[in-house]
């Protein structure tokens, strides 16, 4: 009798410690499942990948990639006035990010609206011959080697339709007979990003947006480092017309040891594009632009403030402590004879100089429009086509091939909150 108890007791606490066991590993299994995926306070999933073996590598060029978690190199003298608590836009403070050794995938949205800005025809059109755009304001270095380049870009929001796309940012690129460019910025686009919120963006391509390339993280290539932001993130806050103005400090430089191109949105180094994607940026660049672009099914829409740059600050958007990289890897601020303008729909979207108008923000301009609103009646319906300073008056049906690259250096761009 006392036998059997002692039997029947010990099966009973093998049975408790099985219990136990099971419901610790549905514990863990709850909260292993917690820690790869997160949702922030806009209804954004995002899913947390182990660092090596994130989307990226899925590339046959970085088929025996070795990742790298930091840049080997950084430029110097990069100067970012960013002390008042008012200069930056911020990445969300309630995102949970990823644990350690896992990096944020965003769950895919559907649209391609935006990935039309990757070509370097002058104008896109639809099956009916009407123009789409991408209709630009921006300015351009001369052609030199980059390695390299940086701005405080402001931050709006925009009031979009579904057909409709705006951005601005920073574009890096070199055309060696297939245009090689990198992209990051800020963009409104209801169609490929599911909202109207600003957001964080990139693009790349190796050859013209042919065949390589695309936005965000849709296909494999950018590879993650920053285990919180990533491209696609909602940003904020954004700027208000006449009211506090936000910046988005963008940062894209080669590393000089590993050839790959690093993406620092102020201190936060969000990953890097590989020197292995490309055929003519595994070296530095020859050109760098900034400004804005649009791209829509219907009306234009408004870029930037939605305001022309006459407005001045706080009413228009702006473009400062604009720099390039050297090829030693220094930063050294551009001047106003070093760039030239490119403006498509003069009616719709403008740039102004380049001026020194605060010492603190180094070499800075102007631009966007309203698109085609009230503000714009009244103006000539006549295309005026600045190319980088020629001043050339082309209507915008005409697609010179010798403007081909020049007149959309990648257009692309996006912002993080």
């Amino acid at each position: 009798m006392a036998n059997s108890w002692g039997i029947d007791a010990f099966y009973y606490t093998g049975f408790l410690f099985y219990l136990i066991t099971i419901a610790q590993s549905l514990n863990t299994e709850e909260l292993s499942t917690q820690s790869v995926e997160f949702e922030d306070e806009y209804g954004d999933i995002f899913h947390c990948v182990d660092i090596y073996k994130q989307p990226a590598l899925d590339h046959p060029l970085l088929k025996n990639h070795i990742i790298q978690l930091r840049p080997s190199s950084i430029p110097t003298d990069f100067n970012v006035d960013v002390s008042s608590p008012n200069a930056t836009s911020q990445f969300s403070v309630k995102k949970r990010g990823c644990p350690a050794g896992r990096v944020p995938i965003p769950q895919t949205k559907k649209g391609n609206l935006l990935s039309m800005f990757g070509t370097t025809k002058l104008v896109k059109t639809t099956d009916n011959g009407a123009d789409i755009g991408p209709w630009w304001a921006a300015y351009q270095t001369k052609e030199s080697t980059y390695c390299g380049g940086s701005a405080l870009i402001s931050v709006y929001g925009l009031e979009l339709g579904s057909d409709q796309c705006s951005l601005a940012g920073i574009w890096v690129e070199n055309d060696d007979g297939q245009m090689n460019n990198v992209v990051a910025g800020w963009t409104v686009c209801p169609e490929t990003l599911g909202d109207t919120r600003t957001r964080f963006f990139i693009k790349w391509t190796a050859d013209d947006y042919q065949t390589t390339g695309c936005t965000n993280l849709d296909c494999p290539g950018f590879v993650q480092i920053h285990k919180t932001f990533t491209p696609g993130s909602v940003l904020g806050p954004v700027s208000t017309y006449a009211g506090n103005q936000f910046y988005l400090p963008i940062n894209i430089h080669r590393d000089q040891k590993t050839g790959n191109w690093w993406l620092n949105i102020g201190e936060n180094t969000i990953g890097y594009w590989p020197g292995s994607l490309f055929t003519s940026l595994n070296n530095c660049a020859t050109t760098i632009s900034w400004g804005g672009a649009a791209l829509s099914l219907g009306p234009k829409p408004p870029m930037g403030s939605g305001h022309f740059p006459d407005e001045g600050f706080g009413r228009a958007a702006t473009v400062k402590n604009i720099q390039v990289q050297t090829a030693i890897g220094k930063e050294v601020g551009v001047q106003p004879n070093e760039l030239s303008p490119s403006i498509i729909f003069y009616n719709c979207y403008r740039v102004g100089d380049p001026t020194f108008e605060v010492a603190t923000d180094g070499l800075q301009f102007y631009f966007g429009g309203p698109g085609e609103s009230d503000e714009s009646e009244g103006e000539s319906s006549e295309t005026t086509k600045v190319v980088f300073g020629k001043g050339k008056r082309v209507p915008i049906v005409l697609r010179p091939k010798t403007l081909h690259h020049r007149q959309n250096p990648a257009w692309d761009i996006l912002r993080i909150q």
